[in-house]
């Protein structure tokens, strides 16, 4: 029983280094065939051919699929991950924005805008962003709070607040449209911030050194 144990100890050992290697290379590949693609394809590219808004959710996307194949393996995953999905859902935020090259204010598409004009596939990593922010709350807030009542003081909390949402969104005549846009626009950037602060406190001790390797 001894022998049989030491003869399919190697093969037991060299498993898990071998999915890493296949999922890492699966995870380069995919993400260079689709930085390949979209500089190839002329599907984000207008009458003249410069590139359009369009281009940026795939770009992300393959970068993000680089950056996460790097790390697998070394020590920081999930926090690759969490950078990934930041990097794409902002890329896919700027899909909801309504800004041209006629002479105007930025500000986001309205809901029958953004249903009619903006790409599902957008729409979808979105609703996933914003579960997956979700999800995380349910499971870190209290600990996000507690660190952040613990180092800033309430005054400090309420002005970054104030800095962060009241700027949100462009000023605008409508009253109402103003206010709508700007609990919007305020939702979206709490859901990019979460994203980046998960991307950052999930990164374990040591991951920095581990990915020099």
């Amino acid at each position: 029983m001894r022998e049989v144990n030491v003869l399919k100890m190697p093969a037991r050992a060299g498993l898990a280094p071998s999915l890493r290697h296949a999922g890492r290379f699966a995870l380069w590949a995919t993400g260079l065939a689709l930085l390949l693609w979209v500089a190839l394809t002329t599907q984000f590219r207008d009458g003249a051919g410069f590139p359009t808004a369009q281009v940026l959710p795939p770009l992300a996307g393959g970068a993000a699929l680089l950056i996460i194949g790097w790390a697998i393996g070394r020590g920081g995953t999930i926090s690759a991950l969490w950078l990934g999905v930041a990097l794409v859902g902002q890329a896919t935020t700027l899909q909801l924005v309504n800004a041209g090259p006629t002479v105007s204010y930025q500000h986001y598409r309205s809901l029958d805008q953004v249903l009619a004009e903006v790409n599902p596939i957008i729409l979808a990593f979105f609703v996933f962003q914003i579960s997956a922010v979700l999800i995380a709350l349910a499971f870190r807030g209290r600990r996000i709070l507690t660190w952040l009542t613990s180092s800033f003081r309430p005054w400090q909390l309420l002005l970054f607040a104030g800095a962060f949402y009241l700027f949100a969104a462009v000023v605008s005549q409508d009253i109402p449209l103003f206010i709508t846009e700007l609990i919007f626009a305020g939702a979206v950037q709490t859901v990019t911030l979460v994203t980046i602060v998960m991307a950052a406190w999930t990164l374990p001790e040591g991951a920095s050194a581990g990915m020099k390797r």
